[in-house]
């Protein structure tokens, strides 16, 4: 088994986190830059908010066991640490 306590991964400027509706197996702890969390609802984009250095993003998946509620976008380069 992987340990991925210390993985960081890298996403630049507008890719995308996770998606809505993918199934979600890991956390981000943001080390740097910041995130938008958006929803659909109806075929509306509806933004959630924004996450930044030391949020976590992603956890809700793990807490519920249910697919992503939300997209989540890098909004400039973000250094994330898997959790």
């Amino acid at each position: 088994m992987t340990d991925l306590s210390h993985e960081i991964r890298i996403f630049e400027a507008g890719s995308d986190m996770f998606v809505e509706g993918d199934s979600g197996d890991e956390a981000y702890l943001i080390q740097s830059g910041f995130v938008t969390a958006w929803h659909n609802e109806s075929g509306e984009r509806i933004a959630l908010g924004t996450r930044a250095e030391g949020e976590i993003v992603g956890e809700m998946a793990l807490i519920d066991d249910q697919p992503r509620s939300a997209t989540v976008i890098a909004q400039e380069r973000v250094e994330a640490q898997v959790i």
